[in-house]
């Protein structure tokens, strides 16, 4: 009973807030002033799931605790102890995002490291619980109830959460993996052929990315020596004036035929997203804003590619001032007579792309982190046409970036960040 009126309490929250949040779509306010509306907002409901969440992981754990009603002073002690260690878990994981607000550095502090781990411990935990709720209740159905299921439910989730916990930081520590793909185009010119493109995408430059895994990225690039370089969005996720000193390894990035940026949905959740366009214009990174650019072979100047990019769909949702996705002025003047690549954040972008644009030759996206950690994988698969990879559509290939970093939990579990080359070739 008591477990319905606070699921009820907490549904009318949500839709109180759910309320708001669209209202607050339709203020007419300044993008800085409306981003702190929707963090307030998000992190308002953050603590509603979590608190659900993390009541059912403590029901759910505390049935391993030794007894307080003991007479032996050793379990009394691993009582309290277990009970504090547990507590720590969850209250770290609680205050997870509110504590990577308030503490950016040019490194991630430890306390947001052991928070959003925690995060992720806690994440893990909920769904293996779940998993295992199921099974034991199947079973239970079935006439074949498991002895003891409640301390053996508790006891599986909590060695296969941790183990996978462990696995997915060693994962996440190691940094980008560099992922090669052959993309054969028919209209590319002879000139052309073999032509490097580096693909970065979420790196997710803030609380928990600093400048040395920057600096690491950079660096690895610069041995490849591409011709293209280009950010697919998710670059940053915070102002320029809390991140002017993270970005600065940018100043090194650079390629034959230059450095390219769209922008993805964390750059307007930043509420600063015109403020970074111009702050990576001083880098030398060229932001294509629902733009173009032609790019021409220095060995035979009538050999062309168009290199396209749009705001991230975030934009208009948002209602963005002077951004939105806007793919016909993105595409504008080219020739089909050379092959198009375009640049758009979102699988959902692609889709669009796709939908009305028959000659675009290559299209590369990112935002899903390949599922970053599983079981985020299944609402990510769900909610995106593309999941991560290549994939071809009719005559276009479309590419999603697993990634270079990670977004907030330092896990990869069944996916790995990467530094994408692309090396393009004429389609036999």
């Amino acid at each position: 009973m008591a477990e319905m009126k606070m699921l009820r309490v907490l549904g009318g929250i949500g839709v109180l807030l759910a309320t708001t949040m669209a209202g607050t779509l339709l203020l007419d306010l300044k993008p800085q002033r409306k981003m702190v509306l929707f963090r307030i907002q998000i992190i308002l409901i953050f603590f509603m799931l979590m608190c659900a969440v993390t009541r059912f992981v403590w029901i759910n754990l505390t049935v391993l605790l030794p007894s307080r009603r003991t007479d032996s002073k050793t379990l009394l002690v691993v009582h309290w102890l277990s009970y504090a260690f547990l507590v720590i878990i969850v209250a770290l994981s609680f205050f997870s995002i509110p504590v990577s607000r308030l503490s950016i550095g040019r490194e991630p502090f430890f306390i947001t490291r052991i928070a959003f781990t925690c995060l992720g411990l806690v994440i893990l935990l909920f769904f293996n619980l779940c998993f295992l709720s199921a099974i034991f209740t199947i079973l239970w159905f079935f006439k074949c109830p498991f002895p003891n299921a409640n301390k053996w439910k508790a006891v599986i989730a909590s060695a296969v959460s941790i183990f996978l916990c462990i696995h997915g930081l060693s994962a996440a520590s190691k940094g980008p993996s560099v992922v090669r793909k052959t993309i054969p185009l028919a209209k590319l010119p002879p000139s052309f052929y073999g032509t490097t493109i580096v693909q970065l995408s979420d790196i997710h430059l803030g609380p928990m990315v600093g400048s040395a895994d920057l600096e690491r990225v950079v660096n690895r690039v610069l041995i490849i020596k591409p011709d293209i370089v280009v950010i697919t969005g998710d670059l940053v996720d915070s102002t320029v004036e809390k991140l002017k000193q993270i970005i600065l390894p940018l100043k090194k990035l650079s390629s034959r035929y230059g450095v390219f940026f769209v922008t993805g949905n964390h750059e307007y959740f930043t509420g600063d997203a015109e403020a970074w366009l111009h702050e990576l214009k001083k880098f030398g990174i060229h932001p294509l804003h629902n733009s173009h650019v032609l790019i021409r072979s220095p060995t035979n100047p009538e050999d062309k590619i168009y290199l396209a990019g749009v705001d991230d769909v975030e934009a208009d949702r948002l209602s963005y001032e002077d951004h939105g996705m806007k793919l016909s002025k993105a595409l504008s003047g080219k020739s089909a007579k050379y092959p198009t690549i375009l640049l758009a954040h979102q699988p959902k972008a692609a889709q669009q792309a796709l939908n009305q644009f028959s000659d675009i030759d290559l299209i590369l996206s990112g935002h899903t982190h390949g599922g970053q950690f599983f079981p985020m994988h299944i609402p990510i698969y769900l909610f995106n046409p593309f999941f991560a990879g290549l994939y071809k559509h009719k005559e276009t290939y479309v590419y999603v970036s697993s990634g270079t970093y990670f977004y907030g939990i330092p896990l990869r579990i069944g996916s790995t960040p990467e530094i994408t080359i692309l090396t393009l070739v004429q389609k036999q």
